[in-house]
């Protein structure tokens, strides 16, 4: 089974302009985590998938 993580990542024009250096496998994580980023570092926020973590 292959194994799918995602890291968050900030748009800006439709490019990343930023990552954030943690990488989730968990749901619960990624969300506590997006909602922290949208709050205190702002900016469109949202996850990538990352193949082969």
């Amino acid at each position: 089974m292959r194994r799918v993580s995602f890291q968050a990542a900030r748009v800006e024009k439709g490019k990343i302009v930023e990552r954030d250096d943690n990488i989730y496998n968990n749901l619960d994580e990624m969300e506590a985590r997006l909602k922290y980023l949208i709050v205190n570092k702002s900016g469109d926020w949202g996850f990538e998938e990352i193949k082969n973590a």
